[in-house]
């Protein structure tokens, strides 16, 4: 049996899209503790057909999917205009939990056909520095896994936006907020202490 016969059992109908049977020989090739970086049509992640819903299952149940990243439209003009995503995942032998979302705007080059270099407005920087720790921002959000099985498991990032970014971008890290509640509390006991103190005597 080659490669797209074995993919095509896997797959729960015969897949006729070149890119699903693309994107599902990679799962299957995939090598434990693997990671694989892949650019797809945003149709691949939206689609309503049994196919690409199946692709999208198998991904976010045999793999770690990891991180899905949505380029501007027209990225690769002038060869091609069609809206990409860049996925990251990774074979670690568990489904995946939260997919970290990131929406870039500007690629550091001009928007159009003739695509010139514009280092003012590049986003990748961004991603690459908020990429380790799955950063939370006006551009990046975190989804759980079962958001996403609620949603025909669908993986467009548009899809997850949170409504309110503004009010998002101004929420404190949760870790920043325990060390001031460990703060207070150490002045609480050391007022306790001194009012104890001062009743005593």
């Amino acid at each position: 049996m080659d490669s797209v016969e074995r993919l095509r059992s896997v797959l729960p109908i015969k897949a006729k899209d070149s890119s699903v049977l693309f994107v599902g020989l990679m799962i299957e090739s995939l090598k434990p503790g693997g990671t694989c970086g892949v650019i797809v049509n945003e149709g691949l992640l939206f689609g309503r057909n049994k196919s690409g819903v199946a692709l999208r299952k198998m991904l976010l149940e045999k793999m770690d999917l990891q991180a899905v990243v949505s380029l501007p439209q027209g990225v690769f003009n002038p060869y091609a205009g069609v809206k990409t995503s860049f996925l990251i995942f990774k074979n670690t032998g568990k489904p995946t939990q939260k997919v970290w979302f990131y929406e870039v705007e500007n690629d550091g080059y001009t928007k159009g056909t003739n695509r010139k270099p514009d280092p003012t407005k590049n986003d990748l920087p961004d991603v690459l520095s908020k990429w380790p720790e799955r950063k939370i921002s006006d551009k990046s959000w975190l989804v759980g896994v079962e958001k996403i099985k609620e949603n025909d498991f669908i993986l467009s990032s548009s899809t997850y936006k949170p409504e309110d970014l503004g009010e998002k971008q101004n929420l404190r890290e949760p870790k920043e907020i325990f060390i001031e509640i460990g703060k207070v509390n150490q002045e609480m006991q050391k007022t306790l202490l001194g009012l104890k103190n001062y009743v005593g005597n």
